[in-house]
């Protein structure tokens, strides 16, 4: 599935595994001089981190509530 051209193809970002995402990020650095190639994957991947953001701070409270939890039934 390795591109030789620049253009990345049009599947989001959050639909990749990822070892896509770094394999596609591998073929970028090819090309790191040149902002025009390195602005869409930045801004995909912006973009993918925004979306899955509001799930990060749900699971981070889980987690402190769990320890917060198990704090108080070992104490």
């Amino acid at each position: 599935m390795s591109q030789s051209s620049p253009h990345r193809d049009s599947t989001p970002t959050s639909s990749k595994s990822y070892p896509e995402i770094y394999e596609e990020y591998s073929e970028l650095e090819e090309f790191e001089d040149d902002d025009c190639c390195l602005k869409p994957f930045l801004l995909q991947t912006a973009t993918h981190l925004d979306a899955i953001y509001p799930q990060i701070l749900e699971a981070k409270y889980v987690l402190f509530e769990e320890l917060r939890v198990y704090r108080q039934d070992t104490s």
